[in-house]
């Protein structure tokens, strides 16, 4: 071997040493207050056990087995704590506390200085981007936002028409697809990016009448048109972003020195959906329609106000807030109702109930239900709970840091739950999915779909249901979201009857629960 062969080898074996140290000086010494918390190995060394199981898909899974194996609370890194106990979700997520978001959220921040609502870790920052969304998303504006979404539900309507079996005579087709297996899931991506791009942008995204993800982007009127598909984007974004977030240090060596296809792709996809939002706030702006319109992006142009020549104050706000509303109302309403879709179906006791007040509180001549006539639907509205505590769109614990650092902590600046003390400096969260399904909270059925249960909730379980999080970093969508899931899923279940080839529901878990294809057939019930 020669000197030069020999320094190399060396030197990489001086560099392992230093890097093994690094990380048993962290658990011996810099957090040795969370050594008695079970964990798996390696995490109580490292971030890559969470890293792995976000970029394998099982962010979800993972945490949950560890806490059917370990306990309650657990160590899923060297500073992060996850504790699956429903007492501790106003500690870490209610008003008036100290903890704030943490470093894994910067990974959703597409450009430098261009932090969104999700993303910003300030509160002050936080509390200006939501004031400048919240009167758009108020109860109040809901009658005027859903005209815009009724008429892409008649659409999705006509699209899904053409797969109907008509129940009358059998094997006789309505549609020209009639007795097609196909995609639900697909249609339900392309409704919900067709109506948040409407109130975003003043404009569809034409998704459902193109029966595509495919997006037309122009820079100006008169630019030559690039192609994008959206859908696609978002899935490599959150995906590779909610992996990156558990190793924010090295995202990017990870996306300029290492050819990993995600990573990559993500980067690109996320250089396209900003892409998106600047051009169709620029074609909004730059050709305003003829007719007043009542949109989101109305209403967050009136919040901010113009200047002294007419002009938007800030053009660049106003992209980070249409970008914001795209990502944050597109998938998660799809794969919610993708999740909606799959339980209902396969509990046939639970399609005829759904189907009977349907029936009685819909004129049979209308084909798609207002808001009113489906708001304050019993059975609906649980079978809606019961979906989303199943299916949270969000399973994992959204990580929360107590102000402060660990070196500097005292034990009057620290929390304390059940024993363990948590100094400032902590990461603490709540897994959503795990809470949900907990047996202590919900019963023995806990696993099972069971919409009856809604009937007689206990206060426990109202205060342990969190699919928008709880919260001033709550969902500032969920009104939206919940005038969507009922107009859709009131509109798909009293028009047809579903039949989905699928025995389990699988699903890619990253930052979001994204279920996959759910090959269908329909019939028209009338």
């Amino acid at each position: 071997m020669d000197l030069q062969t020999f320094s190399l080898y060396w030197a990489i074996a001086v560099g392992l040493l230093l890097l093994v140290c690094s990380y048993l000086f962290s658990y011996f010494v810099t957090y040795k207050h969370l050594s008695g918390i079970p964990s798996r190995f390696p995490a109580q060394f490292t971030n890559l056990w969470a890293f792995w199981i976000t970029y394998t898909g099982n962010s979800v899974r993972g945490v949950h087995k560890l806490h059917l194996d370990k306990g309650k609370i657990v160590r899923i890194k060297p500073n992060h704590v996850s504790i699956a106990d429903d007492s501790a979700i106003q500690m870490i997520y209610g008003h008036g506390n100290r903890l704030l978001k943490t470093e894994f959220y910067d990974t959703f921040t597409p450009r430098k200085g261009s932090a969104n609502m999700f993303s910003t870790r300030d509160r002050a920052e936080h509390a200006s981007k939501r004031k400048l969304l919240s009167h758009a998303y108020s109860p109040a504006s809901l009658a005027r936002l859903e005209p815009y979404a009724r008429a892409h539900v008649e659409l999705f309507v006509k699209k899904l028409d053409r797969f109907a079996l008509d129940p009358k005579e059998k094997g006789r087709k309505i549609g020209s697809l009639a007795g097609t297996r196909f995609n639900f899931l697909n249609w339900f991506h392309y409704l919900a990016f067709d109506i948040i791009s409407d109130l975003s942008f003043g404009a569809s995204l034409n998704m459902l009448q193109n029966e595509a993800d495919l997006v037309e982007i122009r820079a100006s009127p008169k630019s030559p048109a690039t192609y994008i598909k959206a859908i696609e984007a978002l899935d490599h974004q959150s995906a590779a972003d909610a992996a990156l977030g558990h190793v924010i240090q090295l995202k990017p060596l990870l996306n300029r020195f290492f050819p990993i296809a995600r990573f990559r792709n993500a980067l690109r996809a996320t250089q396209n959906l900003v892409g998106l939002a600047i051009a169709k706030v620029a074609e909004r702006l730059d050709n305003p329609p003829l007719t007043e319109r009542h949109d989101t992006l109305a209403r967050i142009i009136k919040n901010q106000g113009r200047d002294a020549d007419g002009n938007v104050k800030d053009r660049h706000e106003l992209v980070i807030a249409a970008f914001t509303q795209l990502i944050g109302g597109s998938d998660t309403t799809s794969n919610s109702l993708g999740a909606i879709l799959y339980y209902v179906s396969k509990t046939p006791h639970v399609v005829k109930r759904l189907q009977g007040e349907l029936d009685a509180a819909i004129p049979s001549d209308i084909d798609v239900p207002t808001h009113e006539m489906v708001r304050e639907l019993p059975y609906l509205d649980c079978v809606i709970k019961e979906s989303l505590r199943h299916h949270s769109m969000i399973g994992f614990g959204l990580p929360r840091q107590q102000e402060g650092s660990v070196s500097s902590s005292t034990l009057d600046n620290g929390l304390t739950f059940q024993g363990h003390y948590f100094p400032p400096g902590t990461v603490l969260s709540v897994p959503a999915y795990t809470v949900h399904h907990s047996e202590e909270i919900w019963g023995p059925d806990a696993y099972e779909f069971n919409p009856e249960r809604w009937d007689n909730v206990t206060e426990r379980q109202k205060n342990a249901f969190m699919p928008f999080s709880i919260g001033p970093r709550a969902c500032i969508g969920r009104n939206l979201a919940e005038m969507e899931m009922r107009i859709v899923v009131a509109t798909v279940f009293r028009r047809y009857d579903i039949k989905i080839y699928k025995d389990n529901l699988d699903t890619w878990e990253a930052l979001l629960r994204r279920p996959l294809p759910l090959q269908s057939t329909i019939t028209r019930r009338f």
